[in-house]
């Protein structure tokens, strides 16, 4: 647990700076809109009451979050059995890239959706199929990162580069595809996002009001990830010392023959095994 949670914190400082610059592109695309969309698209924010800001930062920001902690942390897709080195650094680091995915794309559909809703007048579109698909898939690839991490469903390219940085993968592959199947759902939801931001940046003129109020809802989608991250990096480190705290195996103790109390424990298996095969 000790280092999945000092790995939750570097994907936590990761995941701030990732959102820091979603940020400025959400806060810097309302520059591609004239003054007038710029005006309108504001009002159309404004009609935006108590519920519909519950539904987009809660079911859009924290709700991703959440579900992404628990298969971390409370299930086996996290991988604590096998550790840090067992899971082939996907886990945890892949579910934070599938929380970066979640906050891109389901705030944007439950925005759109709640803007239809009070002004479908200026031009907001049907929340299409499609767009719920790659989110979908975003929700889908996270526990599928898990699962590839501890069924060791590496390629050969990353078995070796693994190799290479002392974190050889002995254990055999028990689903192969499902690395495969992993990249796949992030490779599509990460064409669908890039589709979408060339749409937006080469959108014709009668559909800039719209793209213009969902940027600028998600200027605050972006700050309210940004708060929670913030707060979730402190208590990541909380609870990586409380486990280091209670792992007498890899602790210093210099009351022990050895460096580490797993060390001491290995030295005197085998010098017990030594006495055993000398008849001593």
């Amino acid at each position: 647990m000790v280092d999945h949670f000092f790995a939750a914190r570097i994907s936590g400082y990761a995941t701030w700076l990732f959102m820091v610059l979603c940020l400025g592109g959400a806060a810097l695309y309302r520059l591609r809109v004239g003054g007038v969309p710029r005006g309108i698209s504001r009002r159309a924010v404004d009609l935006l009451d108590r519920k519909d800001w519950a539904w987009i930062l809660g079911a859009g920001v924290f709700l991703p979050f959440v579900y992404v902690m628990v298969v971390i942390f409370a299930t086996p897709l996290g991988g604590h059995h096998s550790g840090l080195k067992g899971t082939g650094l996907l886990s945890p680091f892949g579910q934070f890239l599938g929380l970066w995915l979640l906050w891109i794309t389901v705030p944007g559909r439950i925005a759109a959706w709640r803007l239809r809703s009070w002004a479908a007048v200026l031009g907001f579109p049907k929340s299409g199929w499609l767009g719920w698909m790659v989110a979908g898939a975003a929700v889908v690839f996270v526990p599928m990162a898990g699962y590839a991490a501890i069924s060791h469903s590496f390629p050969g390219f990353w078995r070796d580069w693994l190799a290479e940085h002392y974190l050889e993968i002995v254990e055999p592959c028990v689903f192969p595809v499902s690395f495969w199947i992993a990249s796949g759902l992030a490779g599509a939801v990460l064409l669908a996002i890039l589709g979408r931001m060339s749409f937006a940046v080469f959108t014709r003129p009668d559909r800039m009001i719209p793209r213009a109020a969902v940027s600028r809802v998600l200027t605050s989608v972006f700050a309210s990830a940004l708060l929670l991250t913030a707060l979730a990096i402190p208590v990541f480190q909380a609870c990586g010392q409380y486990w280091f705290v209670r792992d007498t195996l890899v602790k210093c103790d210099p009351a022990l023959p050895r460096w580490t109390g797993y060390e001491a424990k290995i030295a005197n298996q085998a010098r017990k095994e030594l006495r055993e095969a000398l008849g001593l």
